[in-house]
């Protein structure tokens, strides 16, 4: 099963399983004929599945793939920040609830051109809670910033003794092209799968092959990557700076959304306070912020 992930304002994401989220209670399944702009309340579909779960962990009800994208339909048009520019389809019409989500978002741009709605995508389950438990994420220790309208590729950090890390990849380096594709000449679709699927493996031991610009260097190099479980480290860094006779203390908080941020950030602020600060920068540019649960 997947976690869908809809933003609800501009720095928070709702998580919420794909059929589930709602009142588990067993209510009796209503009619699923689409009227368009009447919604049912969400919980009419919710935890109804095409294909039920029944372990430890859930316990779905009979249902199909037209009860999933009505909860889809009600819970976005419940939740969503710009709910009034939400397409309304029809539910039946489309065989698979994940590609019906996708569907589900603005198409609005900003005054500047990019989407409005830039956090709209899909999670495996068990891939988030490993993630949100643990801070382990299938990768190779990078993040990367997605200029626009441009759609440059940098690296902004990467995570001690990563596969990255361990290709000499570091903050500032330019991804020219993935697996053959150069990404200042992308035509099609099949390119921007090729891209995404590079950049953002879905499993461990997946191997595809970068050129890199690194930061100020005059040659490209080509690097081969073969993506692992990597941790994020939520205090990525905490140091004093001495400048003009006064200690500038700087800590990088680059997410909240890992359970072990909090006793990360707890050390690094009782670390903090055996010293003799005059002043405290606190990075966020990295954090994407909170979430709704």
């Amino acid at each position: 099963m997947m976690k869908i992930h809809p933003i609800t304002s501009a720095l928070l994401t709702v998580l919420l399983t794909a059929c589930g989220g709602g009142d588990s209670s067993p209510n009796p399944v209503q009619p699923t004929g689409w009227i368009e702009g009447q919604y049912k309340p969400a919980n009419t579909f919710a935890n109804r599945c095409a294909n039920p779960r029944s372990n430890d962990d859930y316990q779905d009800l009979v249902g199909t793939v037209t009860d999933e994208n009505n909860w889809i339909r009600s819970w976005s048009h419940d939740t969503y920040l710009w709910y009034q520019e939400l397409p309304d389809i029809n539910p039946a019409i489309i065989n698979n609830p994940i590609d019906y989500f996708e569907r589900m978002k603005t198409t609005a741009k900003t005054p500047s051109g990019t989407d409005k709605d830039q956090f709209h995508y899909t999670y495996n389950t068990e891939q988030y809670n490993l993630l949100a438990e643990s801070g382990i994420s299938v990768g190779y220790g990078t993040s990367f910033k997605i200029t626009s309208p441009e759609q440059r590729i940098f690296v902004t950090y990467t995570e001690a003794g990563s596969a990255a890390a361990q290709a000499s990849i570091s903050r500032g380096a330019e991804i020219i092209a993935v697996d053959g594709v150069n990404l200042d000449s992308i035509l099609s679709a099949q390119d921007l799968d090729t891209r995404d699927n590079g950049l953002f493996p879905a499993s461990v031991n997946e191997t595809h092959t970068f050129v890199i610009r690194d930061l100020n260097a005059n040659n490209d190099r080509s690097v081969t990557l073969t993506s692992a479980e990597t941790t994020e480290t939520p205090v990525y860094k905490n140091q004093i700076i001495t400048q003009q006779d006064k200690n500038i203390a700087y800590l990088v908080l680059n997410t909240f959304g890992v359970a072990t941020a909090e006793q990360q950030l707890i050390n690094a602020v009782n670390s903090l306070k055996n010293q003799t600060i005059d002043e405290l920068i606190l990075d966020l540019r990295y954090n994407g912020g909170g979430y709704l649960g």
